[in-house]
C-alpha cells in the first residue's frame, strides 16, 4: 500500500498537482526532511534497541522505516523537479531573447 501511495505523491509532483498554486515548496522540503529523519531515527533506535522484529514479525518501528524513505524520496523528487522547472524556464527565456533578436 505505501509503494502505490508513494508512486502516486511522485506522479502528482512530477506533474506539478501537488501543490497548490504559488505555494512555496521550500516550507514542504524542509517538513520532507525532518519528518523523514525524525522516522528514520525512530526505525533505527529500534533496530538498536532490538525492538524492530518481535517474535519473528515487524513491529510499527518497521513501519517509521518505511515513511522515512517515502518522505526522503518525495523531497528529492521534489529538488528535481525544481531544478528541471529552473533550467526549463531559463532555455524558454533563451529562445525567447534569440526570437527577438533575430526580428
Amino acid at each position: 500500500m505505501l509503494v502505490g501511495i508513494l508512486v502516486y505523491a511522485v506522479y502528482c509532483v512530477w506533474n506539478e498537482s501537488y501543490f497548490a498554486l504559488n505555494q512555496k515548496t521550500n516550507v514542504a522540503i524542509v517538513f520532507f526532511v525532518l519528518s523523514g529523519l525524525l522516522n528514520l531515527f525512530i526505525a533505527f533506535s529500534g533496530i538498536l534497541g532490538g525492538s524492530m522484529i518481535e517474535n519473528g514479525r515487524f513491529t510499527e518501528k518497521f513501519l517509521n522505516l518505511e515513511i522515512g524513505i517515502i518522505f526522503l524520496i518525495l523531497m528529492a523528487v521534489i529538488v528535481i523537479r525544481k531544478m528541471y522547472n529552473k533550467i526549463k524556464d531559463e532555455a524558454e527565456d533563451d529562445d525567447s531573447a534569440e526570437t527577438e533578436e533575430m526580428e
